[in-house]
């Protein structure tokens, strides 16, 4: 590594951390030539937060943290803890709907809540997953646990996920497609900086970035509204919907 390489690594800094506790860092390795569970699940996730919202956030670092209690985890961004929550590697956990007659569950079965959602359920051992299963239960790995924890926090946080680099990347695909529409908006129109922040607005909200011209398009729009302004939220629901009823707003 050369000297620029090592300074570079030694000032880098990732938006999004994942911590492990020691125990957990099995679900990140992996065999030779594949992904291990939670490396798979960051690649999924980034790729369904584009799918959904039309952005693509930034790397994700993960790492061992010696101060996390035994099987436990932490979502950080920007250093600020989103979430916790608990995983058993080495076993899968059984979801215990509401309508399931707790008489069928075994008197020493402990009950614990999933991190997710806060639902009743129990850790189990993989060769008791089909008695779980016949009696409808859902059984999942605890790679999964964390994929779906992490999908949710990032779409909950979608707006502090969408940084500058992402709307510039945005901005750079786009003009491949018209660069007279980003010529035309930027910066006679709107600023990048105020584009950034209207579309963070829009993220809060949970409205999607696609198509991304149309968005554009409605932005300029939005910009030529006398003063007061309507808010960006509704003006923009309601002229998307003008194109599309169909508009992809996650839930």
């Amino acid at each position: 590594m050369s000297e620029l390489e090592a300074l570079k690594k030694a000032i880098e800094t990732f938006l999004f951390k994942i911590y492990l506790s020691p125990d957990l860092c099995c679900l990140a390795e992996a065999d030779e030539g594949e992904q291990g569970d939670l490396i798979d699940a960051v690649v999924k996730v980034r790729k369904i937060i584009a799918d959904d919202l039309g952005f693509v956030f930034g790397s994700v670092h993960i790492m061992d943290n010696l101060d996390l209690a035994e099987s436990t985890y932490q979502i950080l961004l920007d250093d600020t803890v989103l979430c916790n929550g608990s995983v058993e590697p080495d076993k899968l956990l059984v979801l215990l709907g509401e309508d399931l007659d707790r008489e069928c569950l075994p008197f020493d079965l402990k009950i614990v809540k999933e991190p997710v959602f806060g639902i009743d359920a129990a850790w189990i051992e993989e060769d008791d997953a089909r008695y779980y299963e016949d009696m409808g239960c859902n059984v999942v790995s605890a790679g999964t646990v964390l994929h779906t924890h992490l999908y949710e926090v990032c779409k909950a946080n979608a707006h502090l996920l969408f940084r500058m680099e992402s709307l510039l990347a945005l901005l750079e695909v786009e003009r491949e497609c018209s660069d007279r529409l980003i010529d035309y908006l930027i910066p006679d129109k709107i600023t990048v900086e105020r584009l950034h922040a209207l579309l963070c607005r829009l993220l809060k909200e949970k409205m999607s970035l696609k198509p991304f011209s149309l968005v554009l398009e409605s932005i300029a729009h939005y910009e030529d509204q006398d003063d007061p302004k309507p808010d960006v939220e509704i003006f923009m629901k309601d002229r998307l919907k003008a194109f599309n009823d169909d508009m992809t707003v996650i839930s």
